[in-house]
């Protein structure tokens, strides 16, 4: 047990000079970086490989800079990207669906996948729990027609329950108010991503009940996008981005959650290291990040169909009409 904490130690010890080295040398070279602005829907431990990426310095390596805000929202994260203020978004699958069937000549398109399945966690503040406990209670469950919200209302239709029926969805309050909205007696059960999830659970006397992920199977959740005309003009450098992204999928699945969430711990300065790693172990369970940064056409089948059962996606969209995998094909040969 002792040689076993002393390896993970040294372990983390060379991961820590590891990534001071890379950042001294993106530093004293930024000029040469081709700069990327990303806008993500939110800042979760759901992201964690793109952190891994820009903490052990793969986009430098591929001479990229990336500047990353965080939208509040996969509607926000597509709205930066339809006017430009951001290079690529960061979001659910089914925002593409959305502004493709609206009619929008310039529909965005999904380059890379980032995470497989739904990465948020029904909580409570009971300990026991079965699905029809949830009959004749409230969830706050995110914005209407928003991936995590329909996924819940497929989840619930699975377990014999009718959403907004037999169970009430509050769709008003904003993804960052949810916990804290729930914290002050709003609903009776809440959705959260990590490490939200986490820290309700250690700290707030809530207990997290069950994975929507493990309940729903695979999914296009969480991907890449840019414009057509972003696409057109940089295609080296999406190129480069996806192998980025790929080198640190193939990281993650080959490190614990130990050295994980040390790599990662800048991004999340308010949450402490234990905390960090109790989330990335969970979600690890569940099996929330892809492999590889290919789009699976299967899993976007099945989003499309969760999407037209809440009734938000009126007709199938081609799938290789908002789909080009061929950079995630390339970075994986």
């Amino acid at each position: 047990m002792i040689f076993k904490k002393a390896k993970i130690t040294i372990n983390l010890f060379f991961l820590f000079i590891l990534t001071f080295i890379l950042c001294s040398c993106s530093d004293n070279s930024n000029n040469n970086y081709k700069k990327i602005k990303i806008s993500e829907a939110t800042r979760s431990i759901f992201y964690c490989p793109q952190y891994v990426a820009m903490s052990l310095g793969f986009f430098e390596e591929e001479g990229l800079k990336i500047d990353l805000v965080t939208s509040e929202g996969s509607d926000k994260a597509m709205t930066c990207v339809l006017s430009e203020q951001s290079d690529i978004a960061l979001m659910g699958s089914e925002m593409v669906a959305y502004v493709c069937s609206g009619g929008r000549e310039n529909f965005p398109i999904l380059f890379s996948q980032l995470t497989k399945k739904d990465g948020s966690f029904l909580v409570g503040r009971q300990s026991l729990f079965r699905w029809s406990d949830l009959k004749g209670k409230t969830i706050i469950g995110g914005r209407k027609g928003g991936l995590p919200e329909m996924t819940l209302e497929h989840v619930l239709r699975k377990n014999g329950l009718e959403p907004n029926v037999d169970v009430g969805i509050l769709n008003n309050i904003k993804l960052d108010l949810m916990g804290s909205a729930f914290l002050s007696g709003t609903g009776d059960y809440v959705m959260l991503f990590e490490p939200i999830a986490s820290s309700f659970e250690s700290t707030k006397n809530c207990n997290v009940l069950e994975s929507l992920g493990n309940n729903c199977g695979e999914i296009t959740y969480t991907c890449y996008c840019a414009s057509q005309k972003y696409l057109k003009k940089n295609k080296e450098t999406i190129e480069k981005f996806t192998r980025a992204l790929y080198k640190a999928q193939t990281w993650v699945r080959t490190h614990n959650s130990t050295e994980i969430a040390h790599i990662i711990s800048p991004y999340f300065v308010n949450t402490n290291i234990e905390l960090i790693e109790r989330a990335i172990l969970r979600c690890s369970k569940v099996g929330v990040w892809s492999e590889t940064p290919v789009v699976n056409k299967n899993a976007f089948d099945l989003m499309q169909q969760i999407a037209a059962e809440a009734g938000e996606l009126k007709q199938k969209i081609d799938f290789n009409k908002v789909v080009d995998n061929q950079y995630a094909l390339a970075a994986t040969m």
